[in-house]
């Protein structure tokens, strides 16, 4: 595999030809548990079983490892935020989050664009999909879904 140095002086790595590795690992694991011998006393298809089982089970626990703490934050604060109603500082407090809360999404949107917008092609497909999502009223996953499919012909395959 070449290496090429941007003109930022970022190291990249320039494939030659596809990169397929993501769509044959599951395929390559699967394969593996199918080759390894089931433990003494198990039948082959109930290793299967199992094999398939564990990893619906791993992926519950991520996912709720992954999404459980902030859901419960978010739970708790909009309980209490609730609760709140007739406080009256709580809409001077409101007030004064809402230009925080929009500081750190444009924070979070330059940090992801200083590492996705590499070239020109990066550059105009996530112009149009910004003046799509300003000027029209097309449902905004439909519209990103579009500069993902323009990303894929543009690219190529990851």
């Amino acid at each position: 595999m070449n290496v090429e140095v941007s003109k930022v002086g970022h190291a990249s790595a320039v494939e030659e030809g596809h990169s397929y590795w993501r769509a044959i690992l599951p395929l390559a694991i699967v394969a593996a548990i199918a080759l390894s011998p089931a433990p003494a006393g198990l039948a082959l298809y109930a290793w299967y079983y199992f094999a398939i089982f564990a990893g619906v089970i791993g992926a519950l626990v991520v996912v709720i490892a992954f999404f459980g703490p902030t859901g419960i934050l978010t739970l708790g604060t909009g309980r209490l935020w609730r609760r709140l109603d007739g406080w009256r500082w709580r809409d001077p407090i409101q007030r004064g989050l809402a230009p925080v809360s929009v500081g750190l999404l444009v924070a979070g949107s330059i940090s992801l664009a200083k590492g996705a917008l590499v070239g020109r092609a990066s550059v105009l497909i996530a112009g149009v999909v910004f003046l799509l999502l300003i000027r029209t009223r097309i449902n905004p996953a439909v519209r990103v879904l579009c500069g993902a499919v323009a990303g894929l012909f543009a690219f190529g395959a990851p």
